[in-house]
């Protein structure tokens, strides 16, 4: 139940920080960008969140077996991808963005993109037994 509560918090600061951003009145294209990923992130999070009540109004465990499994290996993956994706960043950073921090914000967001990505590839796939 804590981690669901924790999960909740954290969701609400983002999307207040997200409102905040909103009605400041900031029209960059690259901020439009980050802020629509953002909100992606923060659907799935919000459907990470409502699955985790609905397991806990079942009296089921928070996490089994397989949930950390797929946690492990979407992770892995996921860290592997991330790898590239620096690469990719760094290779192409003139082009990408102007300035070190939007670089580094489009690196966070990629991995978390990629975490997410691999999160429903595990999901729908399934892990085969080794």
């Amino acid at each position: 139940m804590k981690k669901i509560i924790a999960s909740i918090l954290i969701l609400v600061f983002v999307l207040a920080g997200i409102w905040l951003f909103s009605i400041s009145g900031n029209s960059d294209s690259h901020f439009d960008f980050q802020f629509i990923i953002i909100i992606v992130l923060a659907v799935f999070a919000l459907f990470a969140i409502v699955k985790r009540i609905l397991s806990y109004n079942r009296k089921e465990p928070a996490e089994d077996e397989f949930s950390k499994l797929i946690t492990q290996k979407a992770a892995s993956l996921s860290y592997f991808i991330s790898l590239y994706l620096w690469l990719f960043l760094s290779y192409f950073n003139e082009r990408i963005a102007d300035s070190p921090e939007k670089l580094v914000g489009y690196g966070i967001i990629l991995m978390a993109l990629s975490f997410t990505a691999a999160y429903i590839y595990y999901m729908i796939k399934g892990i085969r037994n080794e």
